[in-house]
């Protein structure tokens, strides 16, 4: 009994200390030239993906969707439980910054599209953030790069979910396979690896640490 009263206040106390990483986005303001500077507060875990951008429709071949606004999201310490989702920046030339957080169960994927007529490119800084147990990779940039800047993060044991999916038509494919700590886009930019630098990596299981594909993968967009 006394085991099972432990429990029952320890999942009271979680949950009065979680909030939806959506909800945090949604009440944020403005501040330091960003047009929402979501502040997360230490000891708090907020849970749940978000979407910033457009999403595309296979079955239309359309772009629908807003594109979102420059956002800023300052940690302070705090853990982002993406409960398996993901935070995306998708098809957007906005500005994504996040800073000094942990994040675990899922990823952080920047999508632009780069196809003929229509290329746009978000931009974005990581920085001081742990990435802990990531669905697919920890982060994945797709079709643009150059901009985004990753740098003095940590980054351990992204999980293989199988092959990943083609951009635009959604299947698998088996060139696109996940567990990589970094997937980074080859098109949409001239030099993707430029602004990635001082991160650390690391994997559990010996044989994974030792390949360093697992720690950082180049690929082509379509497979």
């Amino acid at each position: 009994m006394r085991k099972l009263m432990l429990v029952v206040i320890s999942l009271i106390a979680l949950s009065l200390n979680s909030i939806r990483l959506s909800e945090a986005y949604d009440a944020a303001g403005s501040g330091e030239g960003f047009d929402k500077l979501v502040v997360l507060q230490q000891g708090v875990t907020y849970y749940g993906g978000l979407h910033l951008g457009q999403t595309f429709d296979n079955e239309t071949d359309i772009f629908y969707g807003d594109f979102g606004v420059n956002t800023k999201i300052i940690g302070n310490g705090a853990v982002i439980d993406l409960q398996h989702e993901r935070i995306m920046i998708a098809y957007t030339d906005i500005q994504f910054e996040i800073l000094d957080c942990v994040i675990i169960n899922g990823n952080l994927r920047f999508y632009g599209n780069s196809s003929s007529g229509s290329e746009i490119y978000p931009s974005g800084l990581v920085e001081y953030v742990t990435f802990y147990n990531n669905d697919d990779y920890a982060i994945r940039t797709l079709a643009c790069g150059n901009d985004i800047t990753i740098r003095n993060n940590i980054f351990f044991n992204a999980v293989n979910t199988g092959d990943d999916f083609l951009q635009y038509n959604s299947e698998q494919n088996v060139f696109l396979t996940t567990g990589a700590n970094f997937a980074i886009s080859y098109q949409g930019t001239s030099n993707p690896a430029s602004q990635i630098y001082d991160n650390w990596s690391y994997f559990s299981r010996d044989a994974i640490n030792q390949n360093p594909l697992y720690h950082f993968t180049l690929y082509c967009d379509y497979g």
